[in-house]
C-alpha cells in the first residue's frame, strides 16, 4: 500500500474517530440530559411525597388532639353527671334529714324516752353520715360572715357589739354544698348594729 493510501485510511480512520466521538459526545450529552430528566422528576416525586408525609403528619396530630379533647370532654361530661347525681340524691334526702332535726329537737328530755331519741339519734347521724360520703358538706354559719351566695337572710337579730355586724347569729335551717355547688342555702338570722 502506499503512502497516499495509508494517509488516506488513517484520514478514514481519523474521520471515523471524531464522528465516533462526536456521536459518543451525542450519547453522553443526551444520557446526561435523560439523568437529569429523571433526577428532576424524582426530585419532584421526592418533594411530592414529603408534602404527602406532611399533610399525614398534620392530619394524625389533629386526630390525636381531637381524641384527646374527646376524652378530657367525656371525662368531664362523667364527673359533671356523678356531681349531678349527687346533688339531686342529696337534695332529695335533706328532707327526710330535716325531719329527724326536728323530731330530736321536740322530744321532752325523760328517762322513758332516751332509748327512743338514742335510735332515732343512731339514724340522724347514719343518714348524715351518707350524704357526707356522698360529698355533701355543711355549710358553716352561726358566727360566719353573711354570704348571700350560700346563706338566706330570714331575720335580724340585734346587737349593741359593732364587730358582730354582718355577722351570723343563729341558722334556722342548714345549708348543704357539694364541692362548690349549692344544694340549699343556710336560713339564717343576722346580727345588726345598732348603738
Amino acid at each position: 500500500m502506499s503512502s497516499l493510501e495509508l494517509d488516506k485510511d488513517a484520514n478514514l480512520d481519523k474521520n471515523a474517530n471524531i464522528k465516533n466521538e462526536q456521536e459518543n459526545e451525542i450519547d453522553l450529552e443526551e444520557a446526561a440530559a435523560e439523568l437529569a430528566a429523571a433526577y428532576a422528576k424524582m426530585e419532584k416525586e421526592l418533594v411530592d411525597v414529603q408534602v404527602a408525609k406532611t399533610e399525614q403528619d398534620n392530619q394524625m396530630l389533629r386526630l390525636r388532639a381531637d381524641f384527646d379533647n374527646f376524652r378530657k370532654r367525656t371525662r368531664q361530661e362523667k364527673e359533671n353527671w356523678l356531681l349531678e347525681s349527687n346533688i339531686n340524691i342529696c337534695s332529695q334526702l335533706l328532707v327526710v334529714l330535716d325531719n329527724f332535726q326536728r323530731a330530736l329537737a321536740a322530744f321532752p328530755k325523760d328517762e322513758q324516752k332516751e332509748n327512743y331519741v338514742a335510735g332515732i339519734e343512731m339514724i340522724y347521724r347514719q343518714l348524715n353520715e351518707i350524704l357526707l360520703a356522698r360529698g355533701m358538706e355543711k355549710i358553716p354559719a352561726v358566727g360566719e360572715v353573711f354570704d348571700p351566695n350560700w346563706h338566706e337572710a330570714i331575720g335580724q337579730e340585734v346587737t349593741k357589739e359593732p364587730e358582730l355586724d354582718g355577722i351570723i347569729a343563729t341558722e334556722e335551717q342548714t345549708g348543704y354544698r357539694i364541692d362548690s355547688k349549692l344544694i340549699r342555702p343556710s336560713q339564717v338570722r343576722v346580727n345588726k348594729f345598732e348603738a
